[in-house]
């Protein structure tokens, strides 16, 4: 699976954004929801608000770092989304790792 030689900052980027990404999940689980908002029966405050442009504004920026990094110029012509994937699988490895789980088998891409 070492097909392509990636650089461990492109994997800790991935990594990062995809915590990012788990942030924005929670804070929007823990929103009311839209449609509740509309009736009146809850109310979206301030800080829910602010809290989630934030982290969505934080995983755009982790996002472009990723896209970014020079090394994807490295990939060969037609192997992008393979390279995508194997480094995203790297990033969800080192996320199992660090979280202290069990690197899931198969691509839960």
């Amino acid at each position: 699976m070492a097909e392509f030689n990636v650089p461990d900052r492109v994997v800790e980027a991935v990594v990062a954004f995809l915590d990012a990404g788990a942030e924005l999940s929670r804070l929007s689980a823990a929103q009311p929801r839209p449609t509740e908002v509309a009736a009146g029966t809850a109310v979206l405050t301030d800080e829910q608000r602010a809290q989630w442009q934030a982290a969505f504004a934080e995983e755009r920026r982790l996002g472009e770092v990723v896209r970014e990094d020079p090394w994807w110029a490295e990939v060969e012509p037609g192997r992008r989304i393979a390279a995508e994937v194997h480094v995203r699988n790297l990033a969800k490895a080192a996320q199992s790792q660090r979280d202290g789980q069990a690197p899931s088998a198969g691509n839960s891409v």
